[in-house]
């Protein structure tokens, strides 16, 4: 049996990990930038609502955009439906950022770094029958974002992952695990099961009670011997049952649309709507082309146009939580991508940590595999 002497933090107010966790998760705000897509008609469910069709200001075909990423960086185009155009996952790219904190001019540190990276692979449906040679032409991408740093004794090593396949079910699969001083899991599928479009969704929690040996702890100062009463051990979670639901078309998870921000730019779109899944739910994304800004980040100089969003909860979803940003972030949100391929550079916003509200810049430190015209300025 373990011993633990009870729950870190045990007065419930926010650890430094939850600012760590919150810094991450404002540069996957990313995620509400989407790329350029025809005006459907809109169409209504007596399940999910009403599916918002996606909207926006077209200013260039998604021929001529592939046309120009052609010659700029190799990668997969991933389909999203009939009314929607694709997202494009570049092979083998990385983003290095680094997080820095501040506070009212009594407090700025570098808390972390953040990964982001792309690329795609061979896809493999199955073993081919007796006779049959195997399918070499499909490939399959990826998208992971990996967090890692920590503040005054916490660790928070975070890896949120998606598989996008060439497939029905599942068209795209998306895991966030969190480890370091503390443990969560989070797995996400969507795609067309028999005919309708859907999600599946499941996360863990802690145990509140079993025969399982390994969930009971000793007596300590602070706990009596027995089953374990909450802690940050991974081996004490367990699965919750899965969520289903019916989604609308073009629906995407969070790191695919990081990448679908790349046509918006590149195609001059001025504003766009969109559903965004995020965990059992899902959003209407209004995004707006802002300013254009020279941003001086430790990767050099470079022309950036700055991206305001709004989401809204779709007409007729049950759903009444609070938008509170992803992965629970407060406060506003500047997004600053570069101007001509809509590779992020800058991500600034304002996260409340008990009392006080924390300055965030999450800032570009180097890069490989971008597109040829991604330059810092000379």
């Amino acid at each position: 049996m373990h011993t633990y002497p009870g729950k870190p933090n045990p007065g419930g107010c926010p650890h430094p990990h939850s600012a760590m966790i919150r810094l991450f998760a404002l540069l996957l705000g990313l995620a509400f930038v989407p790329g350029q897509d025809e005006t459907p008609d809109s169409s209504t469910d007596s399940t999910t609502g009403s599916i918002s069709g996606e909207t926006s200001t077209l200013a260039a075909s998604h021929e001529q955009v592939a046309a120009k990423l052609k010659d700029q960086q190799s990668g997969l185009w991933i389909d999203r439906g009939e009314t929607r155009r694709p997202l494009f996952v570049p092979d083998a790219e990385t983003l290095n950022f680094s997080v820095q904190l501040s506070v009212e001019s009594l407090i700025d540190a570098d808390v972390g770094t953040f990964v982001l990276s792309s690329g795609t692979e061979p896809f493999r449906r199955g073993l081919p029958k007796p006779g049959e040679s195997a399918d070499e032409g499909e490939r399959a991408a990826w998208i992971k974002a990996v967090g890692d740093g920590g503040a005054l004794g916490y660790s928070v090593d975070q890896t949120i992952e998606t598989r996008l396949l060439p497939q029905a079910w599942p068209r795209g699969i998306y895991r966030d695990t969190l480890a370091g001083s503390s443990h969560k899991k989070r797995e996400l599928m969507y795609g067309d099961k028999q005919g309708e479009l859907q999600s599946w969704y499941r996360s863990n929690h802690h145990c509140h009670g079993c025969d399982r040996k390994e969930h009971f702890v000793e007596a300590s100062l602070f706990s009596s011997e027995g089953h374990c009463n909450g802690c940050s051990r991974g081996e004490h979670r367990i699965w919750l049952k899965p969520i289903t639901q019916k989604i609308p078309e073009g629906a995407i998870d969070m790191l695919s649309a990081v990448f679908l921000a790349r046509a918006m730019v590149r195609s001059e779109i001025d504003e766009l709507q969109f559903p965004m899944l995020q965990k059992q739910l899902w959003w209407d994304v209004t995004l707006a082309r802002g300013d254009v800004r020279d941003m001086k980040v430790p990767a050099g100089v470079f022309t950036c146009r700055q991206i305001k969003m709004s989401p809204t909860v779709p007409k007729g979803v049950d759903n009444t939580d609070k938008f509170k940003g992803l992965f629970g972030i407060h406060g506003t949100l500047s997004l600053w991508v570069h101007e001509v391929t809509g590779v992020p550079v800058v991500v600034e916003g304002i996260v409340p940590i008990g009392p006080l509200d924390f300055d965030v810049s999450i800032e570009l430190s180097s890069f490989s595999g971008t597109p040829k015209d991604f330059a810092a300025k000379q």
